[in-house]
């Protein structure tokens, strides 16, 4: 039932797969139990986000489950640094100031909303750097990217490879988290583009 759906039990699971990816698999199961066909998806992968960051709202935060969703939902529509800011404003009239986690984590939304606008592949991440590519890079001022980007942290490093422009951002020693480096890229980027 509704409860059963949207009640405490989900909050985990809502919260490890994703708001995105938890309503497709909501809508799948109802049209499943109408008795529809629903088309299996072979490749889940394409459903996790771009970047690993935590995207659980704590229960100190919002405890309602079914706030959490709407929230979830609210900051699954930001696809610009404007839109980032009404989010926030909104959650912080409703909730109060917002931590860095759930900051961090409406970021990771405008990045992976940049990305795929821009056709950038997921980011690789170890313990030493988080890295990404630039398919098509005969469309940028690569020229303008490189100074720039200094800029922003002397930790890019650039590599041009067959299969485009490799982007590295050492992570080590980072004055704050890397999203709002890649944030503050993304955005030079777009500057760059010819």
């Amino acid at each position: 039932g509704a409860g059963d759906m949207l009640g405490s039990e989900q909050a985990g699971f809502i919260d490890s797969v994703g708001y995105d990816l938890y309503t497709r698999i909501l809508n799948d199961e109802v049209e499943r139990l109408k008795g529809n066909m629903v088309k299996e998806v072979e490749e889940i992968e394409d459903e996790k986000p771009l970047v690993d960051v935590d995207n659980h709202i704590k229960n100190e935060y919002i405890k309602d489950e079914s706030t959490k969703i709407e929230i979830h939902k609210l900051i699954s529509t930001i696809n610009s640094l404007e839109t980032l800011g009404v989010v926030k404003e909104e959650i912080e009239d409703r909730f109060g100031k917002i931590d860095e986690d759930l900051e961090i984590y409406m970021y990771s939304k405008l990045y992976e909303s940049m990305a795929k606008e821009n056709d950038i592949n997921p980011l690789v991440k170890t313990n030493l750097f988080v890295e990404f590519v630039l398919k098509n890079p005969d469309n940028i001022n690569i020229d303008k990217l490189f100074m720039d980007s200094y800029n922003i942290s002397d930790k890019f490093k650039f590599e041009n490879r067959n299969n485009g422009l490799h982007i590295k951002l050492f992570t080590h020693n980072l004055d704050k988290h890397y999203i709002y480096y890649l944030i503050e890229f993304m955005d030079l980027y777009k500057k760059c583009l010819k």
